[in-house]
């Protein structure tokens, strides 16, 4: 199992100056960055359980700890879910993750898939270290997160999904193979080839320019009024070292899940899907309305929460999101799952009251 201890440390802090590292960083959230092996690539974490100027520790063992997924686009990072973590510390302990090749994790040049992603996330469960987890997701970074579950869902006591990619009702019926993306070899090859690495980094230079940038972020909303710190964020991160390489391959396909509707639709867990009816993420028709193996005796009716917003109700509206998915998680029953450990987790008798309580 991964332990602390087996982690190197890099403290930085959102808007300072980035440290000097081999591909260099750019701090995603206020806390100091914790980075883990994962297959060779460092991949930093977020812990909100460090002490760091200006930003209190979350108070512990008030519930699970909760572990947050970024999107994939241009350039993402553990920073879209800010003011989430923000108020998710004031109750309990937060890790967020910078996905391998984007924000201040490792960007090396090489070939990045479904399945890396979804390690790095179970490499993070194991360094959390805790009983149970919860997890919150967004857009393509649910497709991995459900993978990362699906490959060891005894840990994780809830799944939350905001905006999640593969949903649409065209995807109905689409199977599953194993290892099975949407790439496009030919795109991929002309990106990423070592002969054509020059139109790899103009297609990237275009991707990042300020205008495109605006552009693809108001779409998402659906709207021109999005919080602007994104874009700025977002920015600072495409001139990292190496920034190119991952968002080419999703540029490609190659991160997007073939019938990734059979593998939500499996989830042993229970599993809250949240999006908005506006913006490029508001076809949902394929979203299931149970998870689980009835054969197993572990289905669940998956919640539903539809905001009067763009992609990312918990930027845009965090008092209404927050609400809701404090409901959700109050309802979750302890005796869930059949391979619950006889072992209680300090607190998590309290976890309901105080998600009433804040």
């Amino acid at each position: 199992m991964m332990r602390r201890d087996l982690a190197m440390r890099d403290s930085s802090s959102l808007g300072g100056t980035p440290s000097h590292g081999p591909t260099g960083s750019v701090a995603s959230l206020p806390w100091p960055s914790t980075m883990i092996d994962v297959d060779g690539v460092r991949v930093a974490l977020y812990d909100t359980e460090a002490h760091t100027g200006g930003v209190s520790p979350s108070r512990q063992f008030q519930d699970v700890p909760l572990l947050v997924v970024h999107s994939i686009n241009a350039a993402p990072s553990a920073f879209e879910w800010e003011p989430f973590v923000l108020r998710q510390a004031r109750r309990r302990r937060v890790v967020a993750l910078d996905l391998p090749g984007f924000g201040q994790s490792d960007k090396p040049d090489r070939p990045y898939s479904p399945a890396q992603m979804a390690a790095a996330i179970s490499a993070a469960i194991e360094w959390i270290d805790a009983p149970e987890v919860d997890i919150a997701a967004l857009s393509l970074g649910c497709e991995f997160a459900t993978q990362a579950v699906l490959a060891g869902p005894r840990r994780i006591r809830s799944l939350a999904l905001v905006s999640p990619s593969g949903m649409e009702g065209r995807r109905v019926g689409e199977k599953y193979a194993d290892s099975d993306t949407r790439e496009v070899s030919w795109m991929r090859r002309l990106l990423r080839s070592g002969r054509s690495q020059g139109l790899g980094r103009m297609v990237y230079r275009m991707l990042t320019l300020p205008a495109v940038m605006h552009f693809f972020m108001a779409r998402s909303w659906g709207t021109r009024r999005y919080d602007p710190r994104l874009l700025t964020h977002a920015r600072r991160c495409a001139q990292l070292a190496g920034a190119q390489h991952a968002p080419l391959d999703f540029v490609a396909g190659a991160l997007f899940t073939k019938g990734i509707v059979e593998r939500y639709r499996a989830l042993p867990v229970p599993v809250w899907v949240a999006h908005g009816r506006r913006g490029s993420f508001t076809d949902f028709g394929a979203c299931p309305d149970r998870t689980g193996s009835a054969a197993a005796g572990n289905t669940f009716r998956l919640q539903r929460e539809v905001f009067d917003g763009g992609s990312m109700p918990h930027f845009e509206m965090a008092d209404a999101f927050d609400a809701a998915y404090l409901r959700f998680l109050a309802g979750l029953a302890p005796s869930a799952f059949r391979w619950r450990d006889a072992r209680p987790f300090p607190g998590s008798a309290a976890s309901h009251a105080a998600a009433h309580e804040l």
